[in-house]
């Protein structure tokens, strides 16, 4: 009888086991598609200096300290969803994305700060920028900020 009890309580372990390995598999798979599902959408538009801009940024700044770099922006009456992702960038050409954040909706008086810190100390000489996409596709690209004070933008094409 002793054998017996000892032979259901391993095949309870193993049904919790198999139990939790699908639960994980399952939490895995939504991740995976909620971090994929914000890769860029087909119909991108960007908007152009000329077009009214729908981003609420009103401020973006960059601080380095200690080896690291610290970004945030301040956004204010958010009235649609979007993403911010926050985009770096070595050669002023190439842009990675970094972190992505969601954003809020929020009243039109209410200021919302957001917050990323690039604690990799390889990239003191970065350029950084936020593109806003909202949920209808419409993408909002912000000034960039360089961790290094005297990069002169103008050598990537980026200003004129």
């Amino acid at each position: 009888m002793k054998t017996q009890i000892t032979i259901k309580s391993e095949k309870s372990i193993y049904r919790k086991n198999i139990f939790v390995l699908l639960f994980i598999t399952i939490i895995f798979t939504f991740l995976s598609i909620s971090v994929f599902a914000q890769s860029p959408f087909k119909n991108q538009h960007f908007m152009t200096k000329n077009e009214k801009q729908e981003t609420h940024i009103t401020d973006f700044s960059l601080i380095q300290a200690g080896g690291k770099n610290y970004l945030s922006w301040t956004v204010k009456g958010e009235d649609q969803s979007s993403i911010y992702v926050v985009e770096r960038s070595f050669d002023g050409a190439t842009f990675e994305s970094v972190c992505i954040k969601n954003g809020y909706v929020a009243p039109e008086q209410m200021q919302l700060m957001y917050c990323y810190t690039d604690e990799n100390t390889t990239t003191l000489g970065a350029i950084y920028r936020i593109k806003q996409i909202f949920d209808d596709g419409l993408v909002y690209i912000s000034d960039i900020k360089s961790a290094n004070p005297t990069t002169d933008f103008t050598q990537y094409g980026l200003l004129k």
